[in-house]
């Protein structure tokens, strides 16, 4: 059996490394508007508020198109502030911009900034009892494949000697572009809890297409899960594969930041779960895969 794995949300914890980028943005800013950081600190904060109020209509863009919503998961919600910070607050982004081209520009170098302040700190990016959890799956002869849009070199390190590149028995997919929207003009989307979710990410179907994984696991619906969801379905666009991929099973890793609508869009669909933490999920898997 193989699984293909998310990494960021799944097997760790994001909250320590994303609130280290939050800080850095907050750093950038103040630096490029020679600004007081109380007062910018303030005023990201009140501009985050703001963003959550209204997460349907921020979050992170692609082919300026909304590739997943800011209130999906605190990376999102970062990539978010940058780019609001690009459209709606010209007074800081004058400052800005004599650095950074475009909010993406932005947006990429504080998440780089802020793994590398993660990896310098002293607590480990991944949960802890995700080792247990790897090799309980691998003790059953679960194939696992991780597929992120974090670089392979950052699971790699994380993962150590489980890691395929270490010799061990893991595969890595890193810098998988879930987010790229790749169809111009009308795209395909589908609606999940009254939301419009793109589903032409071409990077990550062909992915899936190449792996053909029997499990997918993810904690953003937008990014990880959509497109599988939709692979599955009689109505894909991908109709030549419709049948390959209907036994497909898809789980949802549940955080303090799932929102409530990702959740009622996965619902009741068959062959699908929404999972509270990493020892429920493994024992989910090898109850149904003996």
């Amino acid at each position: 059996m193989k699984l293909l794995t998310d990494f960021d949300g799944v097997w760790t914890d994001p909250s320590n490394e994303a609130h280290f980028i939050a800080d850095i943005i907050v750093d950038q800013v103040t630096r490029l508007t020679e600004s007081d950081r109380p007062a910018i600190q303030q005023r990201l904060d009140t501009l985050r508020q703001e963003i959550l109020a209204a997460p349907t209509e921020h979050g992170w863009e692609s082919a300026g198109a909304l590739s997943a919503y800011a209130d999906e998961d605190p990376y999102i919600l970062n990539n978010a502030v940058c780019r609001d910070l690009a459209r709606n607050h010209p007074d800081l982004w004058c400052g800005i911009v004599k650095e950074f081209a475009n909010h993406s520009a932005l947006s990429v170098t504080c998440y780089d900034a802020g793994a590398a302040r993660q990896a310098r700190h002293a607590k480990p990016l991944m949960r802890a009892e995700a080792p247990a959890m790897l090799q309980r799956l691998l003790s059953r002869q679960w194939e696992i494949v991780f597929v992120s849009n974090s670089s392979d070199e950052k699971l790699h390190d994380c993962l150590g000697d489980l890691s395929q590149q270490a010799g061990g028995p893991i595969r890595v997919r890193g810098s998988a572009q879930k987010y790229r929207l790749t169809s111009p003009g009308t795209a395909p989307s589908r609606q999940m809890a009254g939301r419009p979710v793109r589903i032409d990410r071409d990077s990550y179907y062909q992915i899936i297409k190449q792996e053909q994984p029997d499990v997918i696991i993810g904690d953003v619906l937008s990014l990880d899960l959509a497109l599988p969801l939709a692979m599955r379905s009689s109505t894909s666009e991908h109709g030549d594969d419709t049948e390959r991929f209907a036994a497909m099973e898809i789980a949802l890793m549940r955080n303090s930041y799932t929102p409530d609508w990702a959740l009622a869009a996965l619902g009741e669909r068959p062959g699908t779960t929404v999972v509270e933490g990493l020892e429920p999920f493994v024992d989910w898997l090898l109850t149904r895969h003996r």
